[in-house]
């Protein structure tokens, strides 16, 4: 099945997206693509320039098309484009309203080549919070001189790259990441058996003060702790997935 990439957009360079583009159309099936800028923050992008930003990099595919055959294919071939406006104050809400219309996150590349640091530590953190995981950045390794007789811009473009002189990696998938996310979700369980440990001891504790007459003050109080105990967990449940 066919991939939607979901590319962030930031710098005014459009070359840095026409990689993303080249390489994600070449190695990982894409015929869709949404543009998404972020409006109401100082390094995100004006619907203006979003617009003019957009129009540069399509432009700039078809002016390669006679360098490689892949601008030709992208050109001709990825013809769903969309570009989406994100508000900065809700971007919550509206990265999930982007992100469901998909027929699974699985289907989803989030790319965040262009983002600056905040941006992205936010579209990064939320991303994961929704479940969203395939999360990546295009690394490029090779430099050029400008100095140098040769230097051309078009030598670091997709079609010029050898695969030493670059990386796709997965940002979400660094085990860091990983190794964070599965902490998180084993103190979410731990959570959930104490929750269940306080109900099950809660019914006991009904259990016996209905049918036993001997030390109800006793059974009262296991019973008021057993219910302590489940609310607290209920409420620091709650207070963790409005956090996410």
């Amino acid at each position: 099945m066919a991939n939607t990439l979901f590319l962030f957009l930031f710098s005014y360079n459009p070359d840095s997206y026409v990689n993303v583009i080249t390489y994600t159309y070449d190695k990982m099936d894409i015929d869709k693509i949404k543009l998404v800028y972020i409006k109401g923050i100082a390094t995100g992008l004006k619907a203006a320039q979003a617009s003019n930003l957009s129009t540069k990099i399509w432009s700039r595919v078809a002016e390669l098309q006679d360098k490689h055959p892949i601008y030709k294919n992208v050109n001709e071939r990825l013809l769903d484009r969309q570009l989406v406006p994100i508000e900065y104050r809700n971007i919550k809400n509206d990265l999930n309203q982007v992100l469901k219309g998909q027929i699974s996150f699985k289907n989803c590349i989030i790319d965040i080549t262009g983002a600056t640091k905040v941006p992205s530590i936010d579209i990064f953190s939320i991303c994961l919070a929704l479940g969203a995981n395939s999360i990546y950045t295009f690394e490029l390794f090779k430099k050029q001189n400008e100095d140098d007789p040769t230097y051309n811009l078009d030598n670091l473009l997709y079609h010029s790259l050898s695969e030493k002189d670059y990386s796709y990696t997965c940002v979400s998938n660094t085990e860091p990441v990983k190794s964070s996310q599965a902490s998180l979700l084993r103190k979410s369980l731990l959570l959930w058996y104490l929750g269940g440990f306080s109900l099950f001891l809660m019914m006991v504790s009904l259990y016996l003060l209905s049918v036993s007459k001997e030390n109800v003050f006793i059974q009262i109080l296991n019973l008021a702790a057993a219910v302590s105990s489940l609310f607290s967990t209920i409420i620091v449940l709650v207070e963790q997935k409005h956090k996410n």
